[in-house]
């Protein structure tokens, strides 16, 4: 007997965009280039006990990280000068044609102090890589995907 594959349909909206994307740090929004959101999930793989087989994979820690680019400008001396606690923040990215939403909240934000490297481009860049980290009662990161009316 053949079971039959399922279905599918082909999504036909455009995907979100990245210059549809706001990303927003110590309250104010930031232009960037770029970023990057790791999430590592610290697992104890071994975990056999009496057995020859691993029992149980339990989540030990996780490290999120969160790396953006900006271009250097006096507007972002806040950014590479920010209080060690680190403070919230988030990146929206939105579809235009649908609507939806997709939105990361960042409990807290720490950055190492870093000052801006020198390059012989038209633009100074600020990279930036951030632990994002639970501050209080408020997750570490929440992901919110929202479709549109």
């Amino acid at each position: 007997m053949l079971i039959g594959f399922p279905v599918l349909d082909t999504p036909t909206e455009s995907p979100y965009r990245f210059e549809d994307g706001v990303l927003t740090l110590l309250s104010e929004e930031r232009e960037f280039n770029e970023f990057s959101l790791v999430i590592e999930n610290q697992l104890d793989t071994e975990r056999f006990e009496n057995s020859l087989t691993r029992v149980d994979i339990p989540l030990l820690d996780r490290i999120i990280t969160l790396g953006t680019n900006h271009p250097w400008s006096t507007a972002n001396l806040d950014l590479i000068k920010q209080d060690l606690a680190g403070a919230g923040g988030s990146l929206v990215l939105t579809n235009a044609e649908t609507d939806d939403t997709l939105t990361f909240t960042f409990g807290a934000i720490q950055y190492p102090t870093r000052t801006p490297g020198t390059t012989k481009a038209q633009v100074t860049r600020l990279p930036l890589e951030g632990m994002v980290r639970k501050a209080g009662s408020t997750a570490s990161l929440v992901i919110t995907n929202a479709a549109g009316v």
